[in-house]
């Protein structure tokens, strides 16, 4: 999960551990860090002033308070230490790992547009269910909700590939992980967690492309890089700016929906930021023309000498009816040929050409 650690040549596995942590953390990046920084933060200071209760999100508090920051804090809030330690492990490699594909920018417009989704969706059940069942005790923290609806459109867009749920011994194919996990995470808990049965449901109509997405450019996260919110931090290595984004505008995120940032050019496989020539599974390219396609449309060595000689004899029409034309001016209105066709063809076709007409044909003159 953190990847190979280098060779330390040590013995204790302890050592090799660590080693490989930190390995793993030089190359986190920096929203990831901000993440874990401020769940840690957050659940110390608890202990001193209840902020975790603060930023947690209960329906009835968020809508009848007006308390609406808990639509955007509750990630940061954990109730117990298991809870927080065991919500990093989870959700850390993951995101890590999407924040170098997409760069720090774009992965916190991320982390920032699901949860609000989530939040937003949760509040609304949660508080018709409060309603109903008059109860308050319904909460939603941690970053739980926010792992499971990224593996619910992960698994979603792969069904058949096999998976283990967690650090369990049980392999399961990947449309069936979603509720093994559900299951876990409620057991886990000691209850059914509401906001984990939403975070899953985003996660499915994200799949089915139902939710509202935003359209972002490449130029527009330029600009955010550039603007004063992140030229603090723009500087410090663990930034990953767009240029040094692993798989910046191919990877699926929540907030755009699209493997491809801005206008995509049908045939060039270009999208905005630059060429690729990547493919998918199915042989489409980024433009939309399957490779096997432009393939098929390539002229043959047979095709190209047609070619060629059809280019001949309309090099040797033009330069004899321009001969003619000066010697009879007239003869420019009759036939339509004038300077300017013969201007059209290329210098070395015309000599080249012209060579060959003059040895092959005997001249007008």
């Amino acid at each position: 999960m953190f990847g190979q650690p280098p060779s330390t040549g040590s013995s204790n596995p302890l050592v090799d551990v660590v080693q490989g942590l930190k390995t793993w953390w030089s190359d986190v990046g920096v929203a990831t860090r901000l993440i874990t920084y401020s769940s840690i933060f957050v659940f110390v200071a608890s202990f001193i002033y209840p902020l975790n209760l603060l930023l947690a999100n209960f329906p009835g508090s968020t809508i009848l308070s007006i308390q609406l920051w808990r639509l955007l804090t509750a990630p940061f809030a954990n109730l117990s230490l298991i809870s927080l330690v065991f919500g990093l492990l989870v959700y850390l490699p993951d995101a890590a790992q999407r924040e170098r594909e997409v760069g720090t920018v774009l992965f916190a417009i991320d982390f920032l547009y699901l949860t609000v989704q989530i939040q937003l969706l949760f509040t609304i059940v949660g508080f018709i269910l409060g309603l109903i069942f008059s109860t308050s005790s319904i909460s939603s923290y941690n970053l739980w909700p926010l792992f499971l609806a990224a593996v619910v459109k992960l698994c979603l867009g792969n069904p058949e590939q096999k998976v283990r749920i967690l650090i369990l011994p049980i392999t399961v194919k990947a449309r069936y992980y979603p509720f093994g996990l559900l299951i876990f995470f409620c057991v886990f808990s000691g209850g059914i967690q509401l906001d984990l049965i939403v975070a899953g449901l985003v996660g499915y109509l994200h799949h089915r492309n139902l939710l509202p997405q935003l359209s972002i450019t490449k130029e527009f996260v330029q600009r955010i890089e550039q603007s004063l919110l992140c030229r603090f931090l723009i500087s410090s290595p663990s930034f990953k700016n767009i240029d040094t984004s692993v798989n910046f505008g191919t990877a699926s995120t929540f907030s755009t929906g699209r493997k491809v940032l801005g206008q995509q050019f049908a045939g060039r496989g270009t999208s905005l930021g630059g060429e690729s020539n990547r493919t998918d599974a199915l042989g489409q390219s980024n433009g939309g023309e399957s490779v096997e396609k432009r393939i098929e449309i390539l002229p043959d060595d047979d095709s190209l000498m047609h070619s060629s000689e059809q280019r001949n004899d309309s090099a040797r029409l033009v330069i004899d009816e321009v001969k003619t034309s000066e010697s009879n001016p007239n003869q420019e209105r009759k036939t339509g040929i004038n300077r300017e066709h013969y201007a059209a063809f290329p210098q070395e076709e015309e000599t080249s050409n012209a060579e060959q007409f003059t040895n092959e044909e005997p001249s007008h003159e």
